[in-house]
């Protein structure tokens, strides 16, 4: 059985019509799968100070960074990475509430749960610094 947790809206204060009950966020489970992707990963990190971003700049970030970590084989390419996030990566996301993607725009704006999965991927790597 997975754990499920619960946070209260910071964006709506209790006394906010229709809002302020506790709302059910993602269980462990879907944290872990939603962060589970270094793709993934590196997105809620660069949104992680509250802005938004545009698709080129994450695919330009990412990309950068692959650059950075491969240690044999091809370069990575642009393009490739900018179809697995729209095809896979951001779609994820989008499902979990942790972004918001305009696709008219290609914005990718922090979602509701980006704070959770933040505080989850701050926990995983500060175990594996200690």
């Amino acid at each position: 059985m997975s754990e499920r947790i619960a946070v209260v809206d910071a964006e709506h204060p209790p006394d906010s019509p229709g809002v302020g009950q506790q709302r059910p966020i993602l269980s462990i489970d879907q944290l872990l799968d939603v962060l589970a992707s270094n793709y993934r990963r590196r997105i809620v990190r660069q949104l992680s100070d509250g802005s938004a971003s545009t698709l080129d700049s994450l695919v330009t970030s990412i990309t950068g960074a692959r650059m950075d970590d491969r240690s044999m084989g091809e370069a990575p390419d642009y393009e490739s990475t900018r179809i697995a996030l729209c095809h896979s990566h951001l779609p994820k996301l989008v499902d979990s509430d942790v972004i918001a993607f305009d696709r008219e725009t290609e914005t990718i704006a922090p979602g509701p749960q980006l704070g959770i999965a933040t505080t989850v991927l701050d926990a995983i790597e500060n175990t594996r610094t200690h």
